[in-house]
């Protein structure tokens, strides 16, 4: 892990764990000295630290989840973890499917699973996939740039053709793969995962 977002999440982490002996340490201190504005100050401090690190947390939980309940309903497709770019809000509303809980910057948890015959698109906790690309109205399988955030980061991209099987929208289906999903939710830069999505979603 050598890349930019390796280093910043080896930073986040290390910024925290100092944090966090500090702000042990002064509330120590406050108790000892008798205080309480100073250990009001520190605790609350430390709250906010412990809901980014629960929140990170819950959203590691729920990228894998989604993947596991994926995994389950479909039985020998090969499923992708991943985080949804904006644009995927963007096709399901060329789509007309729903778009809760797509938000308009990214950052969803979603799973795209691969079968023989088709490419689905599951959502957060949905129980069925919001939309299924037919493999045969498949065009192109490719790496390009997508909207994370405020960024603009590398994601797997599946174009379609249009006609007798698809009707849609030329891009069906857009992933951050999320295998690894704290360094995918760290700027969304997750290297080598992006040709081993990719190569899932295209060999089945």
């Amino acid at each position: 892990m050598t890349d930019d977002v390796s280093r910043r999440r080896r930073l986040y982490l290390v910024a925290i764990a100092i944090f966090s002996v500090v702000s042990i340490w002064r509330l120590v201190h406050l108790l000892r000295s008798g205080s309480p504005s100073g250990v009001i100050i520190v605790v609350a401090l430390g709250l906010i630290a412990l809901i980014v690190v629960v929140t990170l947390v819950l959203q590691v939980a729920r990228v894998r989840g989604v993947a596991r309940r994926v995994a389950r309903a479909l039985p020998g497709a090969t499923v992708v973890p991943g985080l949804a770019p904006a644009e995927l809000r963007t096709i399901a509303a060329a789509l007309r499917v729903s778009v809760r809980g797509l938000g308009g910057v990214g950052g969803t948890p979603v799973a795209v699973a691969a079968l023989p015959d088709r490419i689905e698109v599951w959502v957060g906790r949905d129980s069925a996939a919001r939309w299924t690309l037919p493999r045969g109205a498949v065009r192109e399988i490719a790496v390009q740039p997508a909207s994370y955030g405020s960024s603009q980061v590398d994601a797997v991209w599946v174009t379609a053709r249009t006609g007798r099987l698809w009707s849609g929208p030329d891009a069906a289906v857009v992933v951050l793969p999320a295998y690894r999903p704290l360094r995918a939710m760290f700027g969304g830069r997750v290297g080598a995962d992006l040709g081993r999505c990719a190569e899932a979603l295209a060999t089945h």
